[in-house]
């Protein structure tokens, strides 16, 4: 009995453990599978494969650029040998400077794809540096030239990172200071192949630009309480921090000369021996004020600001004395954007003032040998193939016979010109204090016959030899002698804060900053009378007028509609308003029932009149895919051809397109003989205005077989592909045009193919993901957002290994860099980060789907906390604790549950006891 008995109970016991087994298992499966429920993610299908098309005329595009020679933004200038090298904004030129008085140009750069943010010459390489931002890109690069031979500048190598802030160039190496914090030194001996050799990260934020000398890097920032950080870069591959300091407030340029830093603040002049990096000597503090920039000549400080030139001796590093300075505007400069010396002169650039040479023998005196370009530009006119350019000091005469090859033949100088009216070789100039009147009609002798004193003159405007002022009151004027001018009448505080004037023949009408618009009657000119006001609610700020036939136009820089005045009955003028333009007004044309507007987004429109109520759109130019500054347009237009002038004095000169060929009717008519009418009058599948601008011969149709670039494309596959027939890297991505193509499969006239703010070649080359697809990792962020906002890896969609995807920890502000942070709980809810992942809650929530059970509640009790109409159920006793955890978390844990369970029927066993 008693064997039987224990044998029947060793039976039992077993069947009662499986039981308890079961009954666990049954707990802890479903656990298991709830938890792989909640962890699936959606992940995004990747981009598709797109090709690009041929880019094509637009059909509304009917006028091409004639000119653009005035067209130049000079900022950079460094002087090597003799040689001016000059960073035009967009492309580098090499002037050959041996006659001072007259800079040639030797050799111009091809277009770069956006706006050189810094150049250095080493030896016989030009190095730049820009932004890829049009593309959609975030990128930065650095493009290596060599210039051995100063007619050709030609591209050799690139460099490419995400978004740096200064570099510069010193024998072999590249300094590099990044938006990330960190500095990079690269070679740049081979550069064709530039390379990172060494880094330094870690710097506090801040934009630094730095300076280099040997050994001795400086990178400073000029923020109030600014950083400048003293770099050791004797070890390449590990530069090192030797020294920083707080001490220095609002740096904004630094120089090195024997083993002296020169840091410019916004009001003094520091020295500060480096001869030992980890130990600098403040040596001098000098007080200057308005400063810009920094450029040392010797034992010469020169420092620039937007009103002059300081000039400082600094020969002894204890002692600075003032030599001078110079106001720019008795330098007939308005600013200065970089200085450098050859010998005893000074090359400034201007801006679009072009080049301003001056002999300083004396540094007590500068004398002006040359300037190029304009300075500013406030009016254009232009009649009988004369140009006139008014500058804020000065007024310009172009011969513009020849459109494609404008000449300065005359000027004369000014003092705050505003506006300019011109009738009969005559020139009425209103400046801030009174009106200049000049004889303009020998532009290489303009002089001056006459002036007109009135107080705070606003706008003015001439007709048969009669003069109208407004100023505090409305004057009338007799110019038909312009040696002798004689007041007419006036109206004594006229209640209009006029704008703009305009005349009919017997009819003044001046608009104001409101909504007033009077008509004054000078049928007699003696007597100046008010026949009528005109109040316009719904319209104001009218800032341009334009009078043509019986109609007056008139725009502004705030509204999107134009008002337009009926005067066909002066005695009861109407008025409607023409809607659904861009919004704002620079200034408006009008010619041959076309009217020509400029706005504030870059965009020359041209409308067609002819039912006056009923504006048609012909054209729309986007002036910005020229290098221009700003959008201050000035018009004048004769015969289809417009003159286009921005307020620093950059001029384009377009006309009538009436192919669609990219080459204006002009220039085929008078410059390259092509056909008027045909897109392609050699019949070589090229049209005539690609030709023309990239070198080939629009009446040779050989030369579509021919590759000029020596990329492998023949000059016609280029145009096909809208690419850059000289270029081998048209779009500058650092990948060959053929290499885009049959490689790659990449845009080669875009940057960035896949628009995830990487650079193509930076896909290819550094971050190996794939050009084509703007996620790689496919975890929801872009490949751009992780390299230049994340730090995280682009091909990796967990880079720190937590069991979280990089776009979840970025999406709820966990750290993708730390694993640790999966065992935290953010929202204080019971669950831990890595568990709210796993049932796809939000960590930054204890209550996901907002039907006030906690997730950890729910999921504790069996409903689901995404649902808010699923709620917990409290009848349930079981838990699922384990839900969360990693599978070898629940094995380990299910075993020890095991182990006890046998450990205590054992233990009961050997008691004697019953187990059930």
């Amino acid at each position: 009995m008693y064997v039987g008995a224990l044998t029947s109970k060793r039976k039992n016991t077993r069947r009662k453990q499986i039981v308890v087994y079961l009954i666990l298992l049954f707990i802890i499966i479903p656990v298991l599978n709830f938890k792989q429920e909640f962890k699936a993610n959606s992940i995004p299908n990747p981009s598709d494969d797109k090709r690009f098309g041929i880019e094509q005329a637009n059909d509304m595009m009917n006028f091409s650029l004639i000119n653009n020679d005035l067209n130049i933004f000079y900022k950079d200038i460094i002087i090597k040998d003799d040689l001016a090298i000059v960073n035009n904004k967009f492309t580098i030129i090499i002037f050959n400077i041996t006659n001072q008085e007259e800079p040639k140009i030797l050799s111009e750069s091809k277009r770069c794809i956006n706006e050189i943010m810094k150049m250095q010459v080493e030896d016989d390489m030009v190095f730049i540096g820009y932004d890829f931002i049009p593309q959609g890109s975030s990128m930065a690069k650095i493009q290596a030239f060599n210039i051995s031979d100063s007619t050709t500048i030609e591209p050799i190598g690139c460099f490419l990172y995400y978004r740096f802030i200064d570099f510069v160039i010193e024998g072999n190496h590249g300094y590099v200071s990044t938006l990330n914090n960190k500095m990079l030194i690269i070679s740049v001996q081979d550069p064709t192949n530039m390379y990172i050799v060494g880094e330094l990260g870690g710097f506090t934020s801040g934009i630094y630009r730095l300076v280099v000398s040997g050994n001795n890097t400086i990178l400073y920032n000029n923020e109030y309480f600014a950083y400048v950080l003293f770099i050791d870069t004797s070890d390449k591959e590990n530069p090192t921090l030797a020294y920083f300091s707080t001490d220095y407030h609002s740096i904004i340029d630094a120089s090195i000369v024997n083993d002296v830093l020169f840091l410019l603040s916004t009001n003094s002049l520091i020295a500060i021996r480096i001869l030992d990096i980890s130990s600098p000597l403040l040596l001098n503090s000098y007080y200057v004020s308005y400063t810009d920039s920094l450029y040392i000549n010797e034992d010469i400080v020169f420092i620039d600001s937007s009103t002059r030139i300081t000039i400082v001796n600094v020969s002894d590093v204890f002692d600075f004395d003032l030599i001078t300075y110079h106001f720019l505007k008795d330098l007939n400069v308005s600013y200065v954007s970089s200085l450098d010396f050859h010998g005893d002169y000074i090359y400034f650039t201007c801006g679009l003032g072009g080049i301003s040479v001056y002999n300083t023998t004396e540094q007590y005196n500068f004398e002006k040998l040359v300037q190029t370009g304009f300075e500013d530009g406030d009016e254009i006119y232009y009649e009988n193939g004369l140009c006139y350019i008014l500058e804020h000091e000065r007024l310009n005469v172009l011969n513009a016979s020849d459109l494609t090859n404008l000449t300065q033949i005359g000027s004369y100088e000014l003092s705050s010109a505003i506006e300019m009216e011109i009738e009969s070789d005559i020139a009425f100039i209103m400046t801030a204090s009174r009106i200049e009147v000049l004889n303009v009609s020998d532009p290489t002798n303009i002089t001056k016959t006459s002036e007109i004193n009135v107080l705070s003159p606003r706008t003015l405007k001439v007709k048969n030899g009669l003069v109208s002022v407004l100023g505090n009151d409305l004057f009338l004027y007799n110019a038909t002698n312009p040696n002798a001018i004689t007041l007419l009448d006036y109206v004594f505080e006229i209640d209009v804060y006029g704008n703009t004037i305009e005349m009919t023949n017997e009819t003044i009408i001046v608009s104001d900053f409101g909504e007033i618009i009077s008509f004054f009657d000078y049928s007699n000119p003696s007597d100046l009378q008010l026949i009528d006001i005109l109040y316009i609610e719904e319209y104001y700020n009218i800032d341009k007028t334009f009078l043509y036939g019986n109609y007056i136009f008139g725009v502004s820089n705030w509204r999107d509609e134009i008002l337009v005045l009926n005067l066909t009955s002066i005695n009861n003028v109407n008025y409607f308003t023409l809607g659904e333009f861009s919004n704002g007004f620079n200034d408006i044309y009008i010619e041959n029932d076309l009217m020509y507007l400029t706005s504030w987004y870059s965009v020359l429109s041209v409308y067609n009149i002819s039912d006056i109520k009923d504006p048609s759109i012909q054209s729309e130019i986007d002036v910005l895919s020229q290098p221009i500054m700003d959008q201050g347009y000035r018009l004048a237009v004769e015969n289809n051809t417009i003159f286009l002038l921005n307020g620093e004095g950059a001029l384009q000169i377009i006309g009538l397109d009436s192919d669609n060929d990219y080459l204006a009717d002009y220039l085929e008519e008078e410059v390259y003989l092509t056909t008027t009418g045909l897109q392609d009058s050699d019949s070589d599948l090229i049209v005539d205005g690609y030709e023309v601008y990239y070198g080939l011969d629009p009446l040779n149709a050989s030369d579509a077989s021919e590759d000029f670039d020596n990329d492998n494309l023949t000059n016609l596959e280029e145009f096909l592909y809208f690419s850059n027939p000289t270029l081998k890297d048209s779009d500058s991505d650092c990948l060959l045009d053929n290499d885009e193509i049959t490689i790659y499969n990449t845009n080669l006239t875009a940057s960035d193919t896949d628009l995830d703010l990487l650079v193509d070649g930076y896909e290819v080359l550094v971050s190996f993901t794939n050009p084509l697809l703007n996620d790689s990792d496919f975890d929801g962020l872009l490949d751009g957002e992780e390299v230049l906002f994340h730090s995280t890896d682009p091909t990796n969609n967990d880079t720190d290994a937590d069991g979280m995807d990089d776009y979840f920890e970025v999406q709820y502000h966990l750290n993708p860099l730390d694993p640790s942070d999966k065992y935290l709980d953010l929202d204080l809810d019971g669950l831990l980060n890595i568990e709210e992942y796993s049932y796809n809650t939000r960590p930054d929530s204890a209550d996901t789907d907002r039907d006030s059970y906690s997730d950890f509640e729910e999921i504790e009790f069996g409903s689901d906390p995404l649902d808010p109409l699923d709620f917990p159920d409290y009848s349930k006793t079981f838990t699922t604790s384990f839900a969360g955890f990693e599978g070898f978390t629940v094995l380990i844990t299910t075993i020890s549950v095991f182990s006890i369970i046998t450990i205590y029927i054992q233990f009961r066993k050997n008691r004697g006891e019953r187990v059930d």
